[in-house]
């Protein structure tokens, strides 16, 4: 009897000093959750600053601007749900297309380059290349392989 009283006594008082201990300990915050928080309410506020009041995105310069921006509004949409994000990467994403169908292999201009015997070429290809085709693909992969009328 006298052992089973010395562990009630000793567990009367730690457990006190437990439960304090515990409470006073900070709850450990979520660094993560945080941080992503404070990425979306910047790119959100960088995202609607492209946007005119009729939903049409600023003009780019550049073709891979076109093709990382597509990208960043879709994928604001996959988080957000908002068509508005969605209603812009396809329009950017569609324009990369019509840019790249318009010339002869598909590559989107980079630069003149000089050949031997005095030719002159167009270049293109990567990393441009690279850089706005894979996100236009990613967002047609989403879309179920084509991009519905933006208009």
């Amino acid at each position: 009897m006298h052992l089973k009283h010395i562990t009630l006594f000793t567990a009367l008082l730690l457990i006190p000093s437990a439960v304090l201990h515990a409470a006073d300990t900070p709850k450990p915050v979520d660094a993560s959750q945080a941080f992503k928080a404070k990425l979306q309410t910047t790119l959100n506020r960088h995202l609607n600053q492209l946007l005119g009041a009729d939903g049409s995105v600023a003009s780019m310069k550049g073709k891979t601007a076109e093709g990382n921006a597509a990208l960043a509004f879709y994928l604001m949409f996959e988080v957000t749900g908002d068509q508005k994000f969605r209603k812009a990467a396809l329009g950017l994403a569609d324009q990369v297309l019509k840019d790249m169908r318009a010339t002869k292999f598909g590559v989107l201009p980079i630069k003149e380059k000089d050949k031997p015997g005095g030719k002159t070429i167009i270049g293109g290809g990567p990393p441009a290349l690279g850089a706005y085709a894979s996100s236009v693909a990613y967002i047609l992969h989403k879309e179920g392989g084509k991009l519905p009328n933006t208009k």
